[in-house]
């Protein structure tokens, strides 16, 4: 009873420092797998820890984030531009941006599994129409398990042979066009294997940090909202391009087992509580190309109405 009155105070500190509640089960497993003794395993099962966890959700309940507001038929439409393109004029700063955004929304794999990413021989393969990645063997993904252990991430390529001048434009939204591009422009200063390196003249070619890619898919999110002067409000996430591109691929009738696979879900009910922004509710390479073709049919279809009068 004593060590659940120590508990229980320390977990009403937090939760005065606003941490929620998730957050305090959190602290609480950790004490649990740190403390020794039969009695710590009760600390979940005490009805006195679990009455006060019940009501601290009802302090601080869940918070789910709202869908982005950021549009990406805009930021899709923009990439096919200047500053973006051509690709082998432009900055390594604007290369570096599309490229990272690209094989977020194609791959729906979070910063973490990007970050993690090597151009070790055995680790990628390069096809005709996809890279095929993986990342670094000695990386941790979020969730340790089997499942999400060594899970390769398949970078497709996207109106592969262009024949007409819309085909063209929107090749230059080829995820794996970006890749190559950006593998040869790193090379001669990349001092490691991990795939995504810094640009930045003091920190040329070193390796970079989760937080790092992030900024860099916001930034560019934010940037072609900028250029098409659309206001776009604060707070966006590089992490809203896995909601995004999942969403839009359903919307595309791409198999939710595929979906799944694609961004390491175990289970569709993370998808469905989580990631379906958009509504109520083809391989694992597919799943980027059908987020690109989804927003070519809309644009053609937009481009084919007649004017209103």
């Amino acid at each position: 009873m004593k060590r659940d009155s120590t508990v229980l105070k320390y977990l009403t500190h937090l939760l005065e420092k606003n941490l929620s509640s998730s957050s305090l089960r959190v602290h609480l497993a950790a004490i649990v797998a740190y403390t020794r003794g039969e009695t710590c395993r009760s600390f979940f099962t005490s009805q006195v820890v679990k009455r006060f966890l019940e009501g601290a959700k009802r302090i601080a309940p869940p918070k789910r984030v709202p869908p982005p507001a950021w549009n990406l038929n805009i930021v899709l439409t923009e990439l096919i531009k200047e500053p973006f393109e051509p690709l082998h004029k432009v900055s390594l700063k604007m290369l570096t941006m599309k490229t990272a955004f690209l094989v977020a929304i194609t791959s729906l794999r979070r910063v973490s599994e990007l970050q993690a990413l090597t151009l070790q021989e055995l680790y990628i393969q390069i096809h005709n129409d996809r890279v095929v990645m993986s990342t670094d063997p000695h990386s941790m993904p979020k969730v340790v398990s089997k499942f999400h252990m060594n899970q390769s991430i398949q970078i497709p390529s996207f109106f592969q042979k262009p024949t007409t001048s819309a085909e063209r434009a929107l090749h230059t939204l080829d995820a794996r066009r970006a890749v190559m591009h950006y593998i040869e422009r790193t090379k001669g200063h990349r001092k490691t294997k991990q795939f995504f390196v810094s640009f930045a003249n003091s920190f040329m070619g070193k390796a970079v940090t989760k937080k790092t890619i992030a900024r860099w898919i916001a930034q560019t999110i934010q940037l072609c909202h900028k250029r098409a002067g659309q206001e776009l409000a604060e707070g966006t996430r590089a992490h809203s391009t896995r909601k995004k591109g999942a969403t839009i691929a359903f919307l595309a009738n791409t198999p939710i087992e595929d979906i799944c696979l694609a961004a390491t879900w175990a289970s569709v009910h993370t998808f469905t509580k989580h990631y379906c922004v958009d509504i109520q509710m083809n391989k694992e390479a597919q799943v980027g190309q059908k987020v690109l073709q989804h927003i070519f049919n809309n644009q053609r279809s937009s481009s084919t109405q007649p004017p209103q009068r």
